[in-house]
């Protein structure tokens, strides 16, 4: 470098929140600068980094900082200026990188206060202080504003930060319902109620051009994830990312709770078969209820009339084989080997397993108290509720919904509460701190069973529109809810959908039978009618709930051997005159 030549004085300048606050604004760290450039007899050379958080303070997001370390390491740097050393960095790996590249270069370190040598021992153990200081001050600033919004989101149930669910805005840092986007939202959520297909869904979307939340149009894939977020219904779940803590809060839902319920049922099951559905091109009565007991997959059915194949099987074997689990020596090996395989190694006939379970429905159906004295009761209309002629369970849907919405008020009260208390424990601002300990652990417990009871209180609801769900089935049928050979195969299957939740299939090598489990979506099995004085039985009578599963075997047939068609025959017809009942009498006149 020449003796004309003036050295250069990089003044690097960056402002924060706070900094600004404190009047250390971009154009006082510039003045002060060039003034101490001038005053030095050094030309000034601008590094303005701007607004960047002290969040921000890895390299990748500081530019300036970036270049200004690369000029150091290359002797470039031999005079630096910022306001301050936090200017530079509060963080602490990336100041020691900074200082030990200074010092290594001979870097003269100049700001507000005052110039330090880097060459000098004592003043660099100065300036080390002075960084780790300011380290630790960005960390105790950036853990009181996490706790300061933790507090918030608490007591006040503000949007915790993060994308916004498509349907809401923010008002007040609060969701709240999208004039525009919640009526795309409702419109979604009714037309999967309606049976509508997805794909059907995005077309609509695309004709009137509606956007995604993350720009563009919306996939069949964001649809199907956006039915599944319970925001839409009035709730969700807030996790803290440093105590781990999970508080649930609410919202004005979007969507009525009763389809919500019924799309999330919808969607679990066309999930599980959307594969399968997609390519299949035969009717299956049950696959879609059908699980493995063993390995818990879905069962697969195969229709091949000329091959004379016409099961239903358990497809764990077969996946693995094809994304090459398996080794050559366990390919052939029948039942699970290791932890491959599966021990359900016999497929079960198709038409045998239909009749079968139609069979076992329908004499449940029969025999059970509960769906009579509901029939009695309801289809019959011998009771009647309200003056709107309004059913019992949508009455008792009504009152679990408005004691709900009273407990979700609870909640935010005991959360408000319990933050406070928190709050004045952290502070010290309390005057008996075991007292108010005493009080925070009740207010804890009495939260904690207003959430269990919410928690009940939502599973009544959902078991309840099950309930009403039957009975709709029930008044649209009820002509000939037990004479099923009526019914074509699609209502066949409906009637079954509306009282069976799955059916297990497990094979029991040992007796060469498989064990069928038909999972009732209410407790129907084997209930009974007791009456309160068996001397009198005008007193009346209660009904003891029964079971929810019925387990019964049924021994495979060989492959080809086909059972009669479904449709060509009754066995509720059979089962009823087994039982001695008239198969012409009406229903409403029959006499139970």
């Amino acid at each position: 470098m020449t003796k004309t030549q003036k050295e250069k004085l990089f003044i690097y300048c960056r402002i924060s929140g706070s900094s600004q606050k404190e009047g250390a604004s971009l154009t006082l760290q510039e003045k002060i600068g060039r003034e101490t450039a001038k005053k030095h007899k050094l030309k000034p050379e601008m590094l303005f980094e701007g607004v960047a958080s002290s969040h921000h303070e890895s390299l990748d997001k500081r530019p300036q900082l970036r270049k200004l370390l690369l000029k150091i390491k290359d002797g470039e740097v031999k005079h630096l200026y910022s306001w301050d050393i936090d200017r530079l960095s509060r963080n602490k790996k990336v100041s020691s990188i900074l200082l030990m590249d200074m010092e290594e270069n001979g870097v003269t370190y100049y700001t507000n206060q005052g110039v330090v040598r880097t060459s000098s021992r004592d003043e660099m153990l100065m300036l080390e202080i002075k960084s780790l200081f300011a380290s630790h001050d960005n960390a105790l600033r950036t853990e009181r504003m996490k706790q300061s919004k933790f507090y918030k989101i608490k007591k006040e149930g503000i949007w915790g930060g993060g994308q916004i669910p498509y349907g809401y805005t923010t008002v007040d840092k609060k969701l709240t319902p999208h004039k525009e986007e919640s009526k795309w939202v409702k419109k979604m959520f009714k037309w999967y109620y309606d049976g509508k297909p997805i794909i059907w869904i995005k077309q609509q979307l695309d004709k009137n051009n509606v956007i995604a939340r993350r720009g563009g149009l919306f996939s069949t894939g964001s649809i199907m994830r956006l039915f599944k977020n319970t925001h839409h219904v009035g709730y969700y779940q807030h996790t803290d990312k440093e105590s781990g803590e999970v508080i649930d809060l609410t919202c004005e839902p979007i969507v009525d709770e009763s389809i919500w319920n019924k799309v999330q049922d919808k969607v679990e099951r066309n999930q599980e078969r959307y594969k399968q559905t997609a390519k299949t091109k035969n009717f299956y009565l049950l696959r879609h209820l059908l699980y493995c007991e063993h390995c818990g997959s879905m069962m697969h059915g195969k229709i091949k009339p000329k091959n004379r194949i016409n099961l239903y099987y358990c497809p764990q074997k077969g996946k693995q084989w094809k994304e090459g689990k398996l080794k050559e020596s366990q390919k052939w090996v029948r039942g699970k080997v290791g932890e491959h395989g599966c021990d359900n190694i016999r497929s079960v006939n198709i038409q045998l397993l239909d009749s079968f379970v139609c069979t076992k429905v329908t004499e449940t159906l029969s025999n059970s108290h509960q769906l009579k004295e509901t029939f009695k009761r309801e289809i019959l209309k011998e009771k009647k509720v309200g003056d709107n002629d309004t059913w019992e369970y949508e009455r008792l849907i009504r009152v679990e919904k408005t004691k709900r919405t009273h407990l979700e008020k609870q909640l935010q009260q005991y959360r408000s509460s319990l933050a406070d208390i928190e709050t004045n424990l952290l502070l010290g601002e309390v005057t008996d701190k075991e007292l108010t300990i005493q009080i925070k652990d009740n207010l804890v417990k009495k939260f904690e069973d207003a959430k269990t009871k919410l928690e009940q209180s939502r599973k009544k609801v959902r078991e309840l529109e099950q309930q009403n769900s039957w009975l709709d089935w029930l008044s649209k049928y009820h002509q000939d809810y037990l004479d099923w050979e009526k019914f074509s195969k699609e209502e066949l299957q409906d009637a079954i959908n509306n009282f069976v939740d799955k059916i297990l299939i497990r094979f029991n090598e040992e007796k060469n039978e498989h064990v069928v489990t038909i999972c009732f979506k209410l407790p129907l099995v084997k209930d009974k009618l007791n009456y309160k004085d068996p001397d009198d039985k005008r007193k009346g009578y209660r009904i003891k709930k029964g079971k929810t599963n019925l387990e019964v075997a049924v021994t495979p047939v060989k492959r080809g051997k086909f059972s009669a068609p479904l449709h060509h025959y009754s066995t509720v017809t059979d089962f009823a005159r087994f039982r001695g009942w008239s198969t012409s009498v009406p229903l409403a006149t029959a006499v139970w």
